[in-house]
Protein backbone atom coordinates (compact mmCIF):
# COMPACT_ATOMS: atom_id res chain seq x y z
CA UNK A 1 0.00 0.00 0.00
CA UNK A 2 1.03 3.15 -0.02
CA UNK A 3 2.24 5.43 2.21
CA UNK A 4 2.77 9.24 3.20
CA UNK A 5 5.65 10.55 4.67
CA UNK A 6 6.44 13.08 7.36
CA UNK A 7 3.96 16.58 7.18
CA UNK A 8 6.71 19.38 6.17
CA UNK A 9 7.48 23.02 8.09
CA UNK A 10 4.48 25.23 8.19
CA UNK A 11 4.71 28.30 5.47
CA UNK A 12 5.10 31.75 6.63
CA UNK A 13 1.16 32.98 6.30
CA UNK A 14 -0.36 34.76 3.09
CA UNK A 15 -0.18 38.44 4.86
CA UNK A 16 0.94 40.23 8.42
CA UNK A 17 -2.76 40.82 9.03
CA UNK A 18 -6.22 38.50 9.84
CA UNK A 19 -7.65 36.72 7.10
CA UNK A 20 -4.51 35.00 6.09
CA UNK A 21 -3.34 31.60 6.11
CA UNK A 22 -0.38 28.87 5.85
CA UNK A 23 0.22 25.93 4.42
CA UNK A 24 2.60 22.52 4.64
CA UNK A 25 2.56 19.32 2.49
CA UNK A 26 4.17 15.93 2.75
CA UNK A 27 5.35 13.38 -0.71
CA UNK A 28 4.50 9.67 -1.10
CA UNK A 29 7.40 7.81 1.54
CA UNK A 30 5.81 4.44 -0.49
CA UNK A 31 4.34 4.03 -3.52
CA UNK A 32 1.57 1.33 -3.35
CA UNK A 33 2.15 -1.77 -5.86
CA UNK A 34 -0.38 -2.38 -9.34
CA UNK A 35 -2.19 -4.27 -6.55
CA UNK A 36 -1.65 -1.69 -3.37
CA UNK A 37 -4.22 0.72 -1.83
CA UNK A 38 -3.70 4.34 -2.87
CA UNK A 39 -2.47 6.19 0.14
CA UNK A 40 -5.44 7.89 1.84
CA UNK A 41 -5.32 11.85 2.85
CA UNK A 42 -4.79 15.16 1.78
CA UNK A 43 -1.10 15.68 0.54
CA UNK A 44 -1.48 19.42 1.11
CA UNK A 45 -2.74 21.24 4.56
CA UNK A 46 -4.22 24.93 5.04
CA UNK A 47 -4.77 26.70 8.47
CA UNK A 48 -5.74 30.17 9.34
CA UNK A 49 -3.53 32.25 11.08
CA UNK A 50 -5.93 33.05 13.82
CA UNK A 51 -3.20 35.47 15.91
CA UNK A 52 -2.56 38.12 13.88
CA UNK A 53 -4.14 41.55 14.18
CA UNK A 54 -6.93 42.71 11.83
CA UNK A 55 -6.31 44.52 8.55
CA UNK A 56 -8.04 47.37 9.12
CA UNK A 57 -7.93 49.04 12.15
CA UNK A 58 -11.18 50.12 14.28
CA UNK A 59 -11.54 53.64 14.66
CA UNK A 60 -15.07 55.97 15.13
CA UNK A 61 -15.74 58.61 12.96
CA UNK A 62 -14.99 61.72 13.40
CA UNK A 63 -16.35 65.48 12.06
CA UNK A 64 -14.57 68.46 11.31
CA UNK A 65 -15.23 71.64 13.22
CA UNK A 66 -17.87 73.76 11.86
CA UNK A 67 -16.45 76.42 8.76
CA UNK A 68 -17.36 79.85 8.69
CA UNK A 69 -20.85 81.79 8.00
CA UNK A 70 -21.37 82.59 4.70
CA UNK A 71 -22.46 86.48 4.18
CA UNK A 72 -25.57 86.92 4.57
CA UNK A 73 -27.77 86.91 1.62
CA UNK A 74 -29.99 90.19 1.40
CA UNK A 75 -29.65 93.48 3.55
CA UNK A 76 -33.22 92.40 4.60
CA UNK A 77 -34.78 88.98 5.74
CA UNK A 78 -31.37 87.39 4.15
CA UNK A 79 -30.07 84.04 5.33
CA UNK A 80 -26.73 83.28 5.80
CA UNK A 81 -25.26 78.90 5.94
CA UNK A 82 -21.67 77.26 6.92
CA UNK A 83 -21.04 73.44 6.73
CA UNK A 84 -18.75 70.63 8.09
CA UNK A 85 -17.73 67.36 6.78
CA UNK A 86 -16.78 64.16 7.89
CA UNK A 87 -12.84 64.01 8.52
CA UNK A 88 -12.65 60.56 9.01
CA UNK A 89 -15.24 57.67 8.31
CA UNK A 90 -15.20 55.16 10.75
CA UNK A 91 -12.96 51.94 10.06
CA UNK A 92 -13.45 48.26 11.65
CA UNK A 93 -15.71 48.23 14.70
CA UNK A 94 -15.22 52.29 15.02
CA UNK A 95 -18.22 54.00 15.71
CA UNK A 96 -20.52 55.39 13.00
CA UNK A 97 -21.03 59.39 12.79
CA UNK A 98 -24.26 59.94 14.77
CA UNK A 99 -26.85 61.19 12.32
CA UNK A 100 -26.71 64.71 12.64
CA UNK A 101 -26.22 67.79 10.07
CA UNK A 102 -23.50 68.43 7.70
CA UNK A 103 -24.97 71.72 6.49
CA UNK A 104 -26.93 74.52 8.47
CA UNK A 105 -29.25 77.60 7.18
CA UNK A 106 -30.23 80.24 9.84
CA UNK A 107 -32.17 83.59 8.74
CA UNK A 108 -29.71 86.77 9.14
CA UNK A 109 -31.05 90.98 9.23
CA UNK A 110 -32.72 90.22 11.34
CA UNK A 111 -30.48 87.15 12.81
CA UNK A 112 -31.20 84.43 15.79
CA UNK A 113 -30.84 85.71 19.34
CA UNK A 114 -28.72 82.95 19.91
CA UNK A 115 -26.91 80.64 16.94
CA UNK A 116 -28.52 77.63 15.52
CA UNK A 117 -26.69 74.50 16.90
CA UNK A 118 -28.10 71.45 14.85
CA UNK A 119 -26.15 69.20 17.55
CA UNK A 120 -28.18 70.44 20.23
CA UNK A 121 -31.84 68.81 21.28
CA UNK A 122 -33.72 71.59 21.73
CA UNK A 123 -32.35 74.40 19.39
CA UNK A 124 -35.69 74.78 17.56
CA UNK A 125 -37.79 76.97 16.98
CA UNK A 126 -35.74 79.78 16.77
CA UNK A 127 -36.31 83.22 18.04
CA UNK A 128 -35.43 86.00 15.95
CA UNK A 129 -33.99 89.12 16.91
CA UNK A 130 -35.88 92.53 15.91
CA UNK A 131 -35.47 93.19 12.00
CA UNK A 132 -33.38 96.46 10.87
CA UNK A 133 -36.00 99.70 10.90
CA UNK A 134 -35.51 100.13 6.85
CA UNK A 135 -36.91 96.23 6.48
CA UNK A 136 -40.14 96.46 8.00
CA UNK A 137 -43.78 96.83 6.56
CA UNK A 138 -43.02 94.05 3.64
CA UNK A 139 -45.69 91.36 3.37
CA UNK A 140 -43.65 87.75 5.06
CA UNK A 141 -42.22 85.34 2.83
CA UNK A 142 -42.02 81.84 4.62
CA UNK A 143 -39.13 79.41 4.11
CA UNK A 144 -40.05 76.69 1.71
CA UNK A 145 -37.65 73.57 1.24
CA UNK A 146 -37.40 71.25 -1.57
CA UNK A 147 -38.00 67.68 -0.78
CA UNK A 148 -35.27 65.61 0.46
CA UNK A 149 -32.82 63.89 -2.26
CA UNK A 150 -32.15 59.90 -2.64
CA UNK A 151 -29.84 58.64 0.37
CA UNK A 152 -26.18 58.21 -1.30
CA UNK A 153 -24.59 55.23 -2.27
CA UNK A 154 -23.08 53.35 1.46
CA UNK A 155 -19.09 54.22 2.34
CA UNK A 156 -18.81 51.14 3.26
CA UNK A 157 -20.42 47.22 2.10
CA UNK A 158 -19.96 46.23 5.42
CA UNK A 159 -18.38 46.49 9.09
CA UNK A 160 -20.20 50.29 9.24
CA UNK A 161 -20.59 52.95 7.10
CA UNK A 162 -21.96 56.20 6.81
CA UNK A 163 -24.44 57.26 3.66
CA UNK A 164 -26.08 61.08 3.81
CA UNK A 165 -28.96 62.89 1.65
CA UNK A 166 -29.39 66.51 1.29
CA UNK A 167 -32.02 69.04 0.06
CA UNK A 168 -31.97 72.78 -0.95
CA UNK A 169 -34.23 75.86 0.21
CA UNK A 170 -37.21 76.50 -2.55
CA UNK A 171 -38.27 79.87 -1.24
CA UNK A 172 -35.43 81.75 1.27
CA UNK A 173 -37.53 83.76 4.01
CA UNK A 174 -38.18 87.16 3.20
CA UNK A 175 -39.53 90.32 5.31
CA UNK A 176 -40.04 88.41 8.82
CA UNK A 177 -41.32 85.32 7.13
CA UNK A 178 -40.85 81.72 9.49
CA UNK A 179 -37.22 81.04 8.90
CA UNK A 180 -36.19 77.35 7.35
CA UNK A 181 -36.01 75.11 10.47
CA UNK A 182 -34.62 71.50 9.46
CA UNK A 183 -31.58 70.58 8.29
CA UNK A 184 -30.24 70.50 4.60
CA UNK A 185 -27.84 67.62 4.85
CA UNK A 186 -28.14 64.70 7.02
CA UNK A 187 -25.91 61.69 7.61
CA UNK A 188 -26.55 58.14 9.29
CA UNK A 189 -25.14 54.95 9.69
CA UNK A 190 -25.45 52.10 7.35
CA UNK A 191 -24.37 48.54 6.62
CA UNK A 192 -23.57 47.58 10.48
CA UNK A 193 -23.25 44.10 10.39
CA UNK A 194 -19.83 42.91 10.35
CA UNK A 195 -17.98 41.91 7.51
CA UNK A 196 -16.36 38.87 6.91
Amino acid sequence: DGKWGAWGEWTDCSASCASSYRSRSRNLEVQPSPCGKAAAGQRDEFQVCSDLPPCIPDSDCILHEWGEWSHCSCHCFGIRERNRYISHFATGKGKPCPVTALKVVEPCNPGPVTTYNPDEKYALPIKLQDPPLDCQEKPPVNCELHPWNEWTQCSSECGGGQRERSRTVRTPPKHGGKPCESDLTVVEPCNEEPCH
